[in-house]
């Protein structure tokens, strides 16, 4: 008969034995993690001390963003209104902050663009260790590491890690979320459901999307409510959730949903040209061919070794991953990125050892080639798509002189005028409007400030930059060709009103020329005085007007003091009457026709600053124009009576506001600005609170001199009384 206390103990010995194995089993494929996420390091070590490229157009953007940050905290302001409330740049939609405020670490350093890569190497490893720990959920074994190798050495990856963008650390982040809701057990467990909706909430902190990686999970959420034992622990696994993220939204809101839908419509691919299998192909040469075919194969045909009941969330959020950015018009591999870890975990589990051995492998020295080019490309050919093997794209050592040229512009910039703008004439990958505003802020230059061209070339704009070739890829240029041309035409006035005042060689071989005004010493005019009937330049137009330009000072090539007034002027349609200025320090410039003859247009070079001294703007045009702005809009009633009262009808929603209007002083900006302030609005009978307008709340229009307007406007005061806006 067997002793039962034998019997119990070579029980615990076969348990302990397990148990050892699996310990053992776990070290040895952390162990290889680690090995390969240090090599993985190595690598981005060579890359960055061999990678002299600046920053690219949304790369600049978020490193301008994490500088305004960084401004933010270093001087002092922690509050939640100061650092969570910044505004958008001008044209984009707000980011949420989470990746910017990662990316200010890396301005510690001399070299903050290429040291925010070690920032998204810090992410990289939290990728790894989240797709390996999914993987390990479902097999327990090495086959986990071979997963994380796989996916995270595919050429996507690497090429989001060596990039100022924060789809990669995105990818971490559902990664590590989706390890949460697997340990939770479908909310069963409070630690898991906890840790989901704690990264749930970083992930809708770090990009708007992150929701859409998690569709079908949060549909389970909803239905898991009606089962007692996983009811508070979805409610406090959201509610934790939500209070963590819901703030920053409810602020940028109303901003963010009108910029977001223009942003989406960007690089759009239809679903009706080939929009539905334009991932399938892209995923092919993002992931690489072996893990694009043993992943989709994967989730079809995984049988998982253990936590069955959970294998198909890999498969559906894969597949709604997949749906949803199908039906977003703007189609870039990076978007569906943090959606396709679960084809690495899926293959784990459905493929032999040897398979997912070779795979890694390939991976591993695929990614390696793609920054040493120890094997050239090709592709095999397909009917439907080529398949690429062992692409390459190693770092480039390219000097674009963005810091000269900003440099050599601020040093030239005429000192009497407070602020100096140079027009950029070129939208290229490496040079472009968002690096060089990026440069600009980190050097913080005070005198010299880059914009865009606009329709009358160079106004206000004391320098242009111009690329000789190569402006950049046609989709983003717009009208530079035509301002390269303008500036370029040796007939033409631009040449006439500005000389060269020097030149620099770019990589691609073309030239970067800077132009400056000149400095003429007798007047622009014979007469001190001009007068129009009539007046037209694009969106200004106006009635009686005359410039009295007074005497001109041939020292500072400009009129010291010039007067303009106007019966009425119409910008953008909105009629101003009994119009009255003062323009200090003009120069302006007459702009010829092919036959030389002046028909009356005058292009405004420089300007120190603009007295406002008279201007009125009636109800009625004010509502005018509001109509024709607003498509949709039907006034019923606009008073204007120390603030301004709007009742109205959109569609077939009532609305009411009031708005106040005052002008503040700024005096460590040297100037003013108006500020406008919604008092009260109502949708209907429903009173919309503040904190739902967020940042159009309040509205501040600069008086001080800024890129818009690079001079000082001095208004004589702001009246709202009697049905009309006046100064003063």
């Amino acid at each position: 008969m067997a002793n039962p206390a034998q019997s119990l103990e070579e029980d615990l010995t076969i348990l302990k034995r397990a148990r050892n194995k699996r310990l053992l089993m776990l070290s040895l494929s952390l162990l290889g993690l680690f090995a390969f996420i240090f090599w993985e390091g190595l690598l981005l070590k060579s890359f960055i001390r061999q990678d002299q490229l600046p920053p690219s157009w949304d790369q600049a953007e978020h490193m301008d963003i994490a500088w305004d940050y960084w401004q933010a905290l270093r001087g002092g302001k922690w509050d939640f209104k100061s650092v969570f409330t910044l505004p958008p740049k001008s044209g984009m939609p707000p980011f949420p902050p989470l990746y910017h405020l990662s990316l200010i670490a890396a301005y510690s350093s001399s070299t903050p663009a290429t040291a925010a890569l070690w920032v998204n190497y810090a992410y990289f490893i939290l990728l790894c260790l989240s797709v390996f720990a999914c993987s390990y959920f479902f097999r327990p074994d090495y086959t986990a590491t071979l997963a994380a190798a796989s996916f995270c050495a595919s050429p996507v990856v690497w090429q989001m890690t060596t990039t100022q963008l924060m789809d990669m650390p995105t990818a971490a982040i559902a990664a590590a979320a989706l390890w949460g809701f697997l340990i939770s057990e479908g909310f069963s467990q409070w630690a898991g459901s906890i840790l989901f909706g704690f990264l749930f909430a970083a992930g809708m902190m770090m990009k708007w999307s992150f929701f859409s990686y998690f569709i079908p999970i949060l549909v389970v959420a909803a239905g898991n409510l009606k089962f007692p034992h996983k009811r508070w622990k979805i409610i406090a696994s959201a509610a934790f959730s939500s209070l963590l993220f819901l703030p920053w939204y409810a602020y940028h809101l109303p901003t963010l949903i009108p910029r977001l839908s223009q942003a989406s419509s960007d690089m759009a691919v239809p679903l009706w040209n080939g929009g539905v299998i334009s991932y399938l192909f892209s995923m092919l040469d993002g992931l690489g061919p072996f893990v694009w075919a043993v992943g989709l194969a994967g989730i079809l045909t995984a049988q998982y070794k253990r936590h069955r009941d959970w294998g198909w969330v890999i498969l559906a959020t894969v597949v709604s991953s997949y749906v949803f950015w199908t039906l977003v018009p703007n189609k870039q591999l990076r978007f569906l990125l943090p959606g396709l870890p679960g084809l690495a975990i899926a293959a784990a589990s459905a493929w032999p050892n040897l398979v997912l051995w070779f795979v890694a492998g390939f991976q591993i020295l695929t990614v390696a080639n793609l920054n040493t080019h120890w094997i050239s490309p090709f592709d095999i050919p397909t009917p439907l798509h080529s398949i690429p093997l062992f692409p390459s794209n190693p770092p480039l050592n390219q000097n674009w002189p963005i810091q000269s040229i900003l440099e050599t512009a601020e040093k030239l910039s005429d000192p009497a005028l407070p602020l100096n703008t140079m027009t950029l004439v070129a939208n290229d990958t490496y040079f472009n409007g968002p690096n060089f505003g990026w440069m600009h802020d980190y050097l913080g230059l005070k005198k010299i400030f880059p914009i865009p061209p606009h329709k009358r070339l160079c106004e206000f704009s004391e320098f242009l930059l111009l690329k000789t070739d190569s402006l950049g890829p046609l989709g983003v240029i717009g009208g530079l060709r035509k301002a390269r041309d303008t500036a370029l035409d040796p007939d033409g006035w631009f040449l006439s009103a500005y000389r060269q005042a020097a030149q620099w060689k770019l990589p691609d071989q073309s030239l970067a020329i800077l132009f400056q005004q000149k400095r003429f010493k007798t007047p622009p005019f014979r007469d001190k005085k001009i007068h129009f009937q009539f007046y037209s330049i694009k969106n200004v137009e106006a009635e009686n007007l005359t410039l009295n330009l007074g005497d001109w000072d041939s020292e500072s090539a400009s009129y010291p003091e010039a007067e303009l007034s106007a019966s009425v002027i119409y910008l953008r349609g909105l009629a101003v009457s009994n119009l009255r200025l003062k323009l200090k320090n003009l120069s302006l410039f007459p702009v010829l026709s092919q036959q030389k003859k002046w028909d009356g247009d005058i292009r405004f070079l420089k300007m120190k600053e603009l007295d406002l001294f008279s201007a009125a703007v009636s109800s009625s045009d004010l509502a005018a124009f509001a109509a024709k702005r607003a498509p949709g809009l039907v006034i019923k009633d606009l008073s204007i009576d120390k603030d301004l009262k709007l009742e109205a009808q959109w569609g077939k929603i009532p609305l009411q506001l009031r708005l106040s209007a005052q002008i503040l002083p700024e005096p460590e900006k040297d100037g003013s600005s108006l500020k406008l302030s919604v008092e009260s609005l109502r949708l209907g009978p429903v009173p919309i609170p503040h904190f739902l307008l967020g940042w159009w709340a309040h509205q501040e229009i600069p008086f001080y001199p800024n890129s818009d307007t690079p001079f000082k406007i001095v208004p004589a005061g702001l009246t709202l009384a009697n049905g009309s806006i006046e100064v003063p």
